[in-house]
């Protein structure tokens, strides 16, 4: 699928479903990699059957693939999310989620990378407003590096499996 040639204000979003059929672009146009950042990605359309499948499929074209999750709150995402845990369990270390630091700057909104040259940027993650960046890697590249400090400064969570005796 390729995305439409978007200039402003065509690229701004309003509203919960603009902001989730253009996450819903953006997951479809993955290749390689997957950034999503939020604060627990219980309102982001990822549970749906085509998404999961989508990102399964992702992870099973490339062995280089991955999927990285940046959220302030893991606890959706133990609990709330059965096809993106069955996922996570199936794909093993090319699925990895991060808590974001307590301290971390610039972690209100949220953010969806896919190979870095489209991206959906959520404002804030109180708000269902944001913008759509597609086929311009320059735009991305802010917001990639952006995403890269969070990672660095964040902490594994919800290990894909639970040891014990």
């Amino acid at each position: 699928m390729e995305l439409p040639d978007l200039t402003p204000p065509a690229g701004l979003l309003d509203g919960r479903e603009a902001l989730a059929a253009a996450m819903r672009l953006v997951v479809a146009q993955a290749k390689r990699t997957l950034c999503l950042m939020d604060r627990d990605l219980s309102d982001w359309p990822i549970e749906e059957p085509a998404i999961a499948a989508r990102i399964e499929r992702l992870l099973t074209l490339s062995r280089r693939a991955s999927v990285r999750v940046l959220v302030r709150d893991e606890r959706w995402l133990g609990r709330g999310a059965p096809r993106l845990t069955a996922l996570r369990r199936r794909a093993g270390g090319t699925f990895e989620v991060r808590r974001i630091a307590d301290d971390a700057e610039g972690a209100e909104g949220g953010l969806l990378i896919a190979d870095g040259d489209c991206a959906v940027e959520r404002f804030h993650s109180d708000a269902f407003r944001g913008r759509l960046v597609a086929g311009a890697t320059d735009a991305v590249e802010p917001l990639r590096r952006h995403y890269d400090r969070l990672w660095d400064q964040a902490s594994p969570c919800l290990p894909v499996t639970t040891l014990g005796l």
